[in-house]
């Protein structure tokens, strides 16, 4: 039995509908801002334990029951409708058909890997006044769905605005917000020349682990932009990924591997989706073997390229399970100087 089974991810609810416990989950009614180098790492647990594991656990079930219930309209939409992004510049159909899939089988970074740092922070930014949110680059509505979650108590003014290259995030932000009977507006371009269109228009950015889809010279890019999109004390919430070397291909037995774990935690979900546990095992073996990241190598690094364009409000480092293995992600606050 390995951790997934274990923590029991696999009895997610059944109904058809999201219930009361949507209604709690994301906030309510289905209608529904340190100094420099404050650096600690921490366990994932002990950060997870600073922030109401009860809650972790609920919205993490209404999560997954929405993935797994749009899974496999979000694959078939990807194979009809996908095309250049920031993972792949010719198509990028391998990877969002085969992420919801991931994605239910806690495979695949995610916010949920940093639950309280994003409740806590996008709580407080959003309680401070910071009401104009986008999301710059997203695999799915997951990070949409922690902003809609926080802003529970702001809800009349919150507006929640999704960016990417591809399409497919961007219905499948749509279908959350139309689920929870709220509004995502959704644009579908590089957050580069987005910011060109739309200076100082929000005062809010959250993303999760988007800065390493980039290489070193595109991500002081990506930094550039966020700045011409944030007003005067605007805030950045994002994760990064840390590593102590380069990155490099990802070796054929290490996606072998990962396949064959899609493969044995495939049972819980077979009878309900579309994909044989062969499939799926092609699939996320197909996903290891493509998938590229640009890691930021020290936290000295990563602290030097945030102090070029924001002031570092808050940091932290924390080991999560990682897609392969573990690993080391930086959790930052940034701020608009």
């Amino acid at each position: 039995m390995d951790e997934f089974q274990q923590k029991g991810w696999h009895t997610v609810p059944q109904a058809s509908t999201l219930g009361e416990q949507q209604r709690h989950a994301f906030g309510g009614r289905m209608r529904d801002r340190t100094g420099r180098r404050a650096s600690h790492a921490r366990s994932d647990e002990h950060a997870l334990a600073d922030f109401a594991p009860a809650d972790l656990a609920r919205f993490t079930s209404e999560l997954h029951q929405h993935i797994r219930e749009t899974a496999d309209i979000l694959a078939e939409f990807a194979e009809a409708h996908c095309q250049a992004s920031q993972v792949d510049n010719e198509n990028c159909s391998w990877y969002h058909g085969s992420w919801p899939y991931l994605r239910l089988m806690d495979m695949v970074s995610a916010p949920t890997w940093h639950h309280a740092f994003y409740s806590k922070n996008l709580t407080a930014s959003l309680r401070a006044g910071y009401h104009r949110a986008v999301v710059t680059g997203t695999a799915d509505f997951s990070t949409p769905a922690y902003i809609l979650k926080a802003g529970v108590d702001v809800e009349g003014s919150l507006q929640v605005n999704v960016v990417d290259r591809c399409p497919t995030p961007l219905y499948a932000s749509t279908l959350l917000a139309e689920r929870l009977g709220r509004t995502v507006g959704t644009t579908m371009s590089d957050v580069r020349e987005f910011s060109l269109a739309r200076p100082s228009g929000f005062d809010l950015i959250c993303t999760d682990a988007f800065l390493s889809r980039f290489s070193a010279a595109e991500q002081m890019e990506v930094l550039e932009a966020w700045n011409r999109l944030l007003v005067p004390s605007g805030r950045v919430l994002t994760t990064v990924r840390l590593s102590s070397r380069p990155a490099s291909d990802r070796l054929p037995h290490l996606a072998h591997s990962f396949g064959r774990r899609a493969h044995s935690r495939w049972e819980f979900f077979e009878s309900d989706l579309r994909l044989s546990r062969k499939e799926i095992a092609a699939k996320a073996e197909a996903y290891a073997l493509k998938m590229r990241t640009n890691p930021l190598l020290t936290e000295s690094a990563a602290i030097d390229l945030f102090e070029n364009q924001f002031h570092l409000h808050s940091w932290e480092v924390a080991e999560v399970p990682g897609e392969l293995a573990k690993t080391k992600y930086a959790r930052v606050v940034l701020e608009k100087r």
